[in-house]
C-alpha cells in the first residue's frame, strides 16, 4: 500500500473519530493531556536546566574568589630579613 492511501484511510479515520460527539470529545481530551503532559514536561526540564545552570555559577564565582584571594596574598608586601631593621 503506499504512502497516500495510508494517509487518506488515516485521515478519513481521524474525521470519523472527531466528528461524533463521544469520540471526538475523547480525542480532543486526549489531545489536552498530551499537550499539558508536554508542557510539564517543558517546564520541569527548563527548571533543571536553570538550577544547573545557577550551579555552574556558583561554583566559578567560587573559584574566582579563590584565585582573587591567592593573588591578593601574592601581592602582599612581604618583607625581606634584609629589609629588617636589626
Amino acid at each position: 500500500m503506499s504512502e497516500s492511501y495510508r494517509n487518506a484511510d488515516l485521515t478519513r479515520l481521524i474525521e470519523a473519530l472527531v466528528v461524533t460527539p463521544k469520540a471526538g470529545q475523547a480525542v480532543a481530551r486526549a489531545l489536552i493531556e498530551k499537550g499539558e503532559d508536554r508542557a510539564t514536561r517543558q517546564l520541569v526540564a527548563e527548571m533543571r536546566a536553570r538550577r544547573a545552570e545557577t550551579a555552574r555559577q556558583r561554583e566559578m564565582d567560587r573559584a574566582d574568589a579563590g584565585r582573587m584571594q591567592g593573588a591578593e596574598s601574592d601581592a602582599a608586601p612581604s618583607r625581606s630579613p634584609w629589609a629588617q631593621s636589626q
